[in-house]
């Protein structure tokens, strides 16, 4: 008898296997082709990437303790039918729990002014690539945005009218950008000089910053499609949360952002509407921008928008951010409310912020950030973790910024990773400008003493796969998606619905996913993966006793040429191999341009779990001393 695990005992390996999985996934015949030679190799290809791990209970490390019910904030009161639910979903603006905290920093950060109040407003024409400026562009710059305008120095219809400048209005273009980063542009009628200024409050944290939000996340009245034909023209009748805690505070959502379909990707390439490019793309070579927050990323980078919403699931926000050179925030699991997303994975996905700056993401954070009623999900308490030193502000000369931080490397997983030369030594001088600004170096393990950055990455794409399936099950033609109208069945017609309407990467991920969970494969995949995220939660947990960040690089390697990777499934998803430990530990992670001298290259730092406003509030001093954000590309 075959040993478990082994080649043989794949349950993948004959015909019947494998109809029985697209069956449970409810495709058909065009998936049962398509992938019949890929997915058994893809499925032995994620186990062998855990070695000798096993599901044995005794080594499993110890779970942390449930929350009970009585430390659960209690919900809404549901008196109202449920087919009407959605209506209690979208309450009124003025909730109390809709209401942002005042502060705007401690105060440590010296405001970029590049407004003159007597100084007329100017065309910035683009510098060829790439282009180093001492300060910020004007209106790239959030924080400086929202002081020019409550400094009455530029009102809020004139940066409207500068963002949607170069922006396509006609309604039968199928772009609305030259890098197609935005796929539903809002020209409405309000966008006027007294509407715009009515409906930014006064003294907002984020008073009129135009806003982008991907499209994947609920905003009524915007296109929500999630870049899948599945969902084409849906419109959702309520707004996520964070999106109202963000207007609440002054910002004003304008466009939906491009991305790979249902968060599935890591390239922007497979989007229904088609790829994403990299505003760093030279002229005769297309580079890819990363994903899934591919739209959200490019439009930061190519100037389209201030401040833009995305999720991670994976690095799905830190990975773009890194290719395209902008900063992008994973906050920690359980900081914000993930109430009008839809989940590619409900365990793994959260809301976070990208923006030229750490100081824009801490802006839009302190805006987001508070306890939700309809999210059962947010942590209120977290373990303990090593005590941050002294916060005190800095004067702006002060050269010692990092002085009395310690920060983990975990070399023997940043060298099997097999980095780019150029990643590796844009990390190493990165590294080199913390010890020179006072910072203590230690080494740290993750991934086990070995160093297996695979086991997590199947561990997480097993995990996510699986909650997938489960989620996208929704999209049968029925609940959601297009009517079959001459299908004989529900079954039948289930399957022409998702055969039609999903794309290729979306049904490899539910085929992954029903794999994990048949019987056949579940104890041997999906217990084991989670084994490794368990192990690799207690990994983090013992590194932060002995640091209070860890330095890694965000993406093994800079932005990749268009469709390089399209046809090499493991190969996409190994650009998620140094960002999907966060995601599984938790913990909150920003990725924010090094130095580097063609293509983007991201560092990504991270803390413990609950400390995101810390972790900002180092990466923004990291990029006051060290400017590398201000590199734009053409």
């Amino acid at each position: 008898m075959p040993e478990p695990g082994s080649a043989q005992d794949s349950p993948l390996h004959s015909l019947e296997e494998l109809a029985r999985v697209v069956t449970l996934a409810g495709l058909g015949e065009g998936s049962l082709t398509q992938f019949r030679e890929e997915l058994g190799a893809l499925a032995d290809e994620l186990e062998a990437a855990f070695g000798e791990r096993t599901t044995d209970s005794s080594a499993e490390p110890p779970l942390a303790p449930a929350t009970g019910l009585e430390a659960l904030r209690p919900d809404v009161p549901r008196s109202t039918p449920q087919a009407h639910s959605w209506q209690a979903a979208a309450p009124e603006m003025r909730a109390g729990w809709l209401r942002v905290p005042p502060v705007r920093g401690r105060g440590d950060e010296d405001p970029y002014l590049p407004f003159s109040k007597d100084a007329a407003l100017v065309q910035h024409p683009k510098p060829p690539p790439p282009h180093a400026r001492a300060t910020p562009h004007p209106f790239e710059d959030a924080t400086a945005l929202v002081a020019a305008i409550q400094a009455r120095h530029i009102s809020t219809a004139e940066v409207f009218a500068h963002y949607t400048r170069t922006l396509s209005q006609d309604a039968l273009s199928p772009r609305v950008d030259p890098f197609n980063a935005l796929v539903d542009a809002h020209f409405r009628a309000h966008f006027d000089a007294h509407e715009l200024e009515r409906s930014a409050p006064e003294n907002a944290l984020l008073h009129g910053v135009p806003l982008v939000v991907k499209t994947n996340i609920c905003v009524q009245g915007f296109t929500t499609n999630c870049a899948s034909r599945a969902l084409a023209g849906w419109r959702p009748p309520y707004t996520a949360t964070t999106v109202r805690r963000l207007q609440a505070a002054g910002a004003l959502p304008f466009a939906s952002a491009n991305m790979d379909e249902f968060a599935m990707g890591s390239s922007g390439e497979r989007s229904a509407f088609g790829a994403t490019r990299n505003p760093w793309s030279g002229p005769d070579v297309a580079l890819v921008p990363g994903g899934s927050s591919s739209g959200s990323a490019a439009a930061i980078a190519a100037g389209l928008a201030p401040l833009a919403l995305g999720t991670d699931a994976g690095g799905s926000i830190r990975q773009p951010a890194a290719l395209c050179g902008v900063s992008g925030l994973r906050p920690s699991r359980g900081r914000l409310s993930r109430f009008g997303v839809v989940a590619f994975s409900s365990s793994f996905d959260t809301i976070g912020p990208l923006a030229k700056s750490a100081r824009d993401l801490k802006l839009a954070f302190e805006a987001m950030v508070g306890p939700d009623p309809r999210e059962s999900s947010q942590v209120a308490h977290w373990p303990e973790a090593r005590p941050l030193p002294n916060a005190e502000p800095l004067p702006a000369s002060s050269t010692q910024w990092a002085a009395g931080w310690i920060v983990g490397v975990p070399h023997k997983l940043i060298e099997q990773s097999g980095l780019d030369d150029a990643v590796a030594s844009s990390f190493q001088t990165s590294l080199r400008e913390l010890e020179d600004a006072g910072a203590q170096l230690v080494a740290v393990e993750l991934g086990g003493p070995e160093g297996q950055p695979d086991a997590a990455l199947s561990a997480y794409h097993i995990l996510s796969c699986a909650e997938a399936a489960s989620n996208l099950a929704r999209l049968d033609g029925m609940r959601f998606g297009p009517h079959a109208s001459e299908a004989s069945s529900f079954k039948f017609g289930r399957r022409d619905v998702r055969e039609r309407t999903l794309g290729v990467e979306a049904r490899r991920r539910i085929l992954i996913g029903t794999l994990s969970l048949a019987r056949a494969g579940s104890e041997r995949l999906f217990g084991t993966a989670r084994l490794s995220e368990r192990q690799t939660q207690a990994e983090f947990a013992r590194a932060f006793e002995a640091c209070h960040l860890i330095a890694m690089p965000t993406s093994p390697t800079t932005a990749f040429a268009a469709a390089s990777r399209i046809n090499d499934p493991m190969a996409m998803y190994r650009a998620d191999l140094l960002t999907v430990p966060a995601s599984l530990a938790g913990v909150a992670a920003v990725s924010i341009p090094g130095p580097h001298a063609h293509l983007p290259v991201g560092f990504q730092l991270m803390a413990a779990p609950g400390r995101d406003e810390a972790l900002l509030n180092f990466a923004a001093r990291y990029q006051r001393a060290c400017p590398h954000h201000l590199v734009s590309p053409a």
